[in-house]
């Protein structure tokens, strides 16, 4: 009886091990390294009107103010933005840009958003703008002017499904959440737009979530930022979430970008 129930066991163990090698292999997919997301904390909006687009936003000029304060129990519009500074590659040929017969007035911002972004390093270097056949008109400059630019960041897109807004609180932590649907693809930034026309809209995104506050919250506690839940589609197809604390890591050069300053720096 032993021989025989060992010799089915041993047959079992051979068309186990054959239909294993029969099968086709599928591929593992490891979790790929969290996304290169930005998401500053807009903490001075409840409801207030403003123009949407960095050109109109002045570092400091909304963000610096005194913030609104958060009441336990009661509900509040929380607004962020997400930006997508992906630098998965860089360019190896160098960008050359000319402008021909251009007043220096409107070459100065060009020459001031390079620098910007220059110590941010999504560029490894760029010579600043070269003035050839320089007229003068009063205190008005008018030249040949060019400017080259190496090793600048490129990126792939980011499709962003929604976004989870909770805080880690002792005791509630993500229990309490609202989630934001945003269904929106950010484009990696591209440093050579922003520095001619200080365009980075299609980088990033504007939301703002309703959040109620829970009755139990200390009041000491309401002054801890946000945490963030995105949850994105990566270009290879599959849905993947990280969490990101607003701005955490973030610096004041960074922000000039996206056209704000932010407390949570």
């Amino acid at each position: 009886m032993e021989r025989r129930i060992l010799g089915v066991s041993i047959g079992m163990s051979i068309l186990l091990l054959a239909a294993i090698a029969a099968a086709p292999l599928q591929p593992a997919e490891a979790q790929p390294a969290r996304w290169s997301l930005d998401a500053p904390f807009i903490d001075y909006l409840f409801g207030y009107p403003f123009p949407f687009g960095p050109a109109w936003w002045h570092p400091g000029s909304y963000l610096d103010r005194e913030s609104a304060r958060y009441v336990s129990g009661e509900p509040a519009n929380l607004t962020f933005q997400l930006v997508n500074k992906d630098c998965s590659g860089r360019s190896e040929e160098p960008h050359v840009e000319r402008l021909g017969r251009t007043w220096l007035s409107d070459v100065a911002p060009i020459i001031i958003r390079a620098d910007i972004i220059n110590r941010t390093g999504f560029l490894k270097d760029y010579y600043t703008m070269i003035g050839r056949n320089v007229e003068g008109y009063g205190d008005r400059l008018i030249a040949d002017w060019e400017l080259t630019v190496y090793g600048y960041c490129t990126g792939n897109p980011i499709h962003i499904e929604s976004v989870t807004v909770w805080f880690a609180w002792l005791g509630i932590g993500k229990a309490q959440n609202t989630t934001a649907r945003i269904g929106k693809t950010l484009e990696a930034l591209d440093p050579i737009s922003y520095i001619l026309g200080g365009d980075v809209n299609s980088s990033l995104t504007l939301f703002t979530a309703r959040f109620a506050f829970p009755p139990n919250v200390p009041p000491e506690s309401l002054e801890t930022p946000p945490t963030l839940t995105v949850r994105m589609k990566y270009p290879s197809g599959f849905t993947y979430e990280y969490d990101y604390n607003p701005a955490a890591n973030e610096s004041q050069t960074h922000l000039e970008i996206w056209g704000l300053s932010s407390r949570w720096r």
